[in-house]
């Protein structure tokens, strides 16, 4: 069964693919949130939430308040939920480890095929973790898990 690792946090996101679970980790694809990066920048925030350096998006996941940050930080779950649901054909399982807000916005973007198609999640962040060490980590939380 070919299952698929979503790991991310609000800055950053890995994908990666596993055929077996025995088998090693594959690296899909990769994402920065650079819109989080530079939304450190932006301070002057008006009445309605919105800044004049911010760019508009629609169809983000309503994250707290009218912090910029999480604004981007939504957006780009939602980003991450829709490349999830247009290769959903490539994965038979989905595993999503993020950080808490993170997972928060994930759970809130995410579709019914790719809901569906989770077998586990865990509120973690292991962006920060080489993938021979992701490995074991993941191994680790999946076996407390089953």
């Amino acid at each position: 069964m070919n299952t698929w690792f979503l790991i991310a946090d609000g800055d950053r996101a890995q994908l990666y693919s596993r055929e077996t679970p025995q088998s090693p980790l594959k690296e899909v694809d990769g994402w920065d949130n650079k819109g989080g990066k530079l939304q450190d920048h932006i301070t002057e925030v008006d009445e309605l939430g919105s800044s004049r350096d911010e760019p508009a998006h629609t169809g983000a996941v309503n994250t707290a308040g009218n912090d910029p940050k999480r604004h981007v930080q939504g957006v780009f779950a939602k980003e991450l939920a829709d490349i999830l649901k247009i290769h959903q054909a490539n994965y038979e399982a989905l595993v999503v480890v993020a950080s808490p807000k993170v997972l928060g916005d994930l759970r809130q973007a995410f579709d019914s095929v790719v809901k569906n198609k989770i077998t586990q999640e865990f509120s973690k962040d292991l962006t920060h973790l080489a993938p021979h060490e992701l490995a074991e980590h993941l191994d680790n939380l999946m076996a407390t898990k089953a």
